[in-house]
């Protein structure tokens, strides 16, 4: 099932569901303070993702998630998302600006503590 929904998915429907899951991390209260969405654009990320899990559960992917829920139970559905997530994120992440950011931090990493871990 999870290699469906890798196969079957676009790589806009990976960034609708990178989207979801951002504005889902920002409603925690030690994340909300950095990360702000748009007026308004929490309703159609909603709308966005659902349509992305009808397109690939119902459509493209019907078979392989019967199969996974008889055999697995929901936990399928979970696993199956988690690994198209992971997908999303690492193609995110190849984003030139993306990285420049998440790499970024290491220039505060003290780098004399970080060479102790050689010696």
């Amino acid at each position: 099932m999870a290699d469906c929904l890798v196969k079957q998915s676009t790589g806009q429907d990976r960034i609708e569901l990178i989207q979801w899951m951002v504005l889902g991390y920002s409603n925690h209260p030690d994340v909300s303070s950095v990360v702000s969405a748009k007026e308004g654009s929490s309703e159609d990320v909603q709308s966005n993702v659902a349509d992305v899990f009808t397109k690939l559960l119902l459509d493209q992917c019907m078979e392989e998630t019967r199969a996974a829920l008889k055999q697995d139970g929901d936990i399928a559905l979970e696993k199956a998302f988690e690994a198209l997530g992971r997908i999303a994120a690492l193609e995110l992440a190849q984003d030139r600006a993306v990285n420049e950011y998440l790499t970024g931090f290491t220039r505060y990493i003290d780098q004399a503590r970080i060479a102790e871990l050689y010696e």
